[in-house]
């Protein structure tokens, strides 16, 4: 059911840290985490992999900043510190730890990043300087609410904006005036413990979208902005995440559904440009049935999995158009399936083990044009190792793109890889 549009609490507190003119926290550089560079050529100007031995961490998000420089967060676990990665326009990283345990990074117009995340005791924001991090509380600290941050992005007027879903069952929208007041704005409201796929834009006129589809409505895609009715188009059910991206003085919209990525794009004074690219199906894997141990034990049965289609993928907009990146997937690996009580007694216990496994992933760049003047293309690709393709994050500053991939959480090493491409070389 719909949020009440335009319905804001002023829950948070401006530049509550740094009592006596002093940071919250310092800057904590982390010798642990390692880069490793390879050749750029062509349109991609940095070209790396990231990991940090022994710790089994995962990407959050990128960010485009000032002059080529990239940022990374990886998220961490409920003991330990995820890591921040500053990205030069040379190829050189600096990781430190951030101030919480899961934050992402949003960059200012002046290319200054912060982050923002659940502290534990509510939302929390912290802007950093040379002396370190200066945190303000975003929301009130309840004792018995959750946060999940989806995005966060600055207006070019100086404006922060956070979407985040909360454990009450509420989208919300967190607002940061330029003098460090926060302000929350329903967006929609959903059965608690129900689940949405969310992103955020800023449109050329700096006004915030937030793009959902809720678990309850898998037909339409909505594009809520404040104090606006929000509008809807209708959509298949997508696959975690959508996308959106400034498109004209609206935005454009993706998802992933069972035909494809799907994009819609503003056309000025008519309806929206609809587009599926092609051979990107979601990926659907069949060939090994789901075992059942509800009639007792079960001998080991092989089987064979196959599929093609893709499992993630981004949207950004430069100058130059619409940009996706996506990860698609040949699936082909033998797999034995059993079931047997994990011991005397115990309930019966069904498992699936991969014998040999010949799955390839490939990494692709698509440029999406904001008129009808051509088609979706493919500008770049690469294969990429199956463990370490979970996610994809992409961003855009100017003609710079910046794009993430992170791995599977449970992978070890986790190896994060990071590009930065300049989108006039396409």
């Amino acid at each position: 059911m719909a949020g009440t549009a335009g319905a804001t609490d002023s829950s948070g507190t401006a530049g509550d840290g740094g009592s006596g003119g002093y940071p919250d926290l310092p800057r904590w550089p982390t010798p642990d985490c390692t880069s490793a560079t390879s050749s750029p050529a062509g349109a991609v100007k940095v070209d790396l992999t990231m990991a940090c031995p022994g710790k089994s961490l995962r990407g959050v998000n990128v960010a485009a900043g000032a002059a080529g420089v990239g940022y990374v967060t990886f998220a961490g676990t409920n003991t330990i510190v995820g890591r921040l990665a500053t990205v030069a326009a040379t190829g050189d990283v600096s990781f430190e730890e951030p101030p919480m345990l899961n934050t992402i990074v949003l960059v200012d117009a002046a290319g200054v990043p912060s982050v923002v995340g659940d502290s534990g005791g509510g939302l929390k924001f912290y802007r950093v300087d040379a002396q370190g991090w200066w945190g303000e509380q975003v929301t009130s600290p309840p004792s018995f609410t959750s946060y999940r941050i989806v995005a966060a992005r600055f207006t070019a007027g100086g404006q922060a904006h956070v979407a985040h879903y909360v454990s009450d069952g509420f989208i919300r929208l967190a607002t940061r005036d330029t003098a460090g007041g926060w302000t929350q704005t329903d967006v929609v409201q959903t059965r608690i413990g129900s689940l949405a796929t969310l992103a955020l834009a800023i449109d050329a006129v700096d006004r915030p979208h937030v793009v959902f589809q809720v678990e309850e409505n898998k037909t339409t895609l909505t594009d809520w902005r404040p104090g606006v009715a929000a509008s809807t188009a209708a959509f298949l059910p997508v696959t975690y995440p959508v996308g959106a991206a400034p498109s004209g003085d609206s935005i454009a919209m993706s998802g992933l559904t069972a035909g494809g990525i799907r994009v819609l794009v503003p056309q000025p004074g008519s309806a929206a440009r609809d587009m599926t690219l092609p051979g990107t199906p979601a990926l659907v894997i069949s060939g090994c049935p789901l075992v059942s141990g509800a009639s007792g034990t079960v001998p080991p049965t092989p089987c064979t999995e196959t599929g093609d289609g893709v499992t993630a993928h981004a949207l950004a907009a430069t100058p130059e158009g619409l940009w996706i990146a996506y990860i698609q997937f040949h699936v082909d690996r033998d797999a034995v399936q059993h079931c047997e009580p994990f011991e005397d007694g115990a309930p019966i216990q069904c498992h699936k083990d991969v014998k040999a496994d010949r799955s390839t992933a490939r990494l692709l760049l698509a440029r999406v044009p904001t008129d009808a003047s051509s088609s979706p293309a493919i500008v770049w690709q690469r294969p990429i190792d199956t463990n370490q393709a979970d996610a994809v994050s992409l961003d855009a500053r100017q003609s710079q793109l910046s794009l993430a991939v992170f791995p599977n959480g449970f992978v070890l090493p986790s190896i994060i890889q990071y590009l930065a491409f300049d989108a006039t070389a396409f």
